[in-house]
């Protein structure tokens, strides 16, 4: 055992010499590149390549897109909206405004025959009878009612498309019973003979200053 000891101390740097000089080589042999095709299926591990480890080309196209996926879960509730603009039952026509509809009566009566015609947005203030024209499908128009669907500011104009047997009287207010319209509306009279059935009915266009 001493001689082996020795043995060692005597040549220890000898030994030390030769054990840096064979870890320096394998160090420079495992440190250079791997030769060209020298790497195989077997030694890659799967899925730790990238794509742009692969040349242009390489990688096989995109598949088809699959089938879509179940609906996922609702998402939470948005922020309310802003307020949408007020509407009131009260509001009337806008000035410079038209608003038009239509009217029918028919009966047998030797009294007068009427109908009620409602304004879908109420005027600011009634029409007197002056500036009410009721016009046949044969009369000539007129510079406050020019035809069907117009009326001049401040005018209500009716428009008899087809009548017989009827003679127009009036219109009146239905709140007031005076001839003109209301606000609201307007109620349309014609006189009739009993023994031939009587027909008016048209359209009306009304305008506000």
């Amino acid at each position: 055992m001493t001689t082996v000891v020795a043995h060692l101390r005597a040549h220890l740097v000898a030994y030390l010499a030769l054990f840096f000089a064979l870890g320096g080589t394998s160090f420079a042999a495992v440190s250079k590149l791997l030769p060209p095709n020298s790497v195989g299926t077997r030694q890659v591990i799967n899925g730790s390549l990238l794509k742009q480890d692969f040349k242009r080309g390489q990688i096989p196209p995109r598949g088809a897109r699959g089938a879509r996926g179940p609906r996922g879960d609702p998402g939470p509730q948005g922020a309310d909206g802003p307020p949408g603009a007020d509407f009131s039952v009260t509001a009337v026509l806008p000035s410079g405004q038209t608003e038009t509809g239509v009217y029918g009566v028919s009966g047998n009566s030797v009294s007068r025959i009427s109908d009620s015609v409602n304004f879908r947005i109420p005027l600011a203030a009634a029409l007197d009878k002056p500036h009410v024209q009721f016009l046949t499908a044969a009369s000539a128009a007129t510079t406050s009612c020019p035809g069907a669907g117009k009326a001049a500011a401040g005018y209500l104009c009716i428009y008899e498309k087809t009548g017989s047997n009827r003679t127009f009287v009036d219109t009146l207010s239905p709140a007031t019973a005076l001839s003109g319209s209301g606000p609201g509306g307007f109620l349309i009279y014609f006189t009739a003979s009993a023994t031939t059935p009587a027909i008016s009915y048209g359209t009306w266009a009304v305008s506000v200053p």
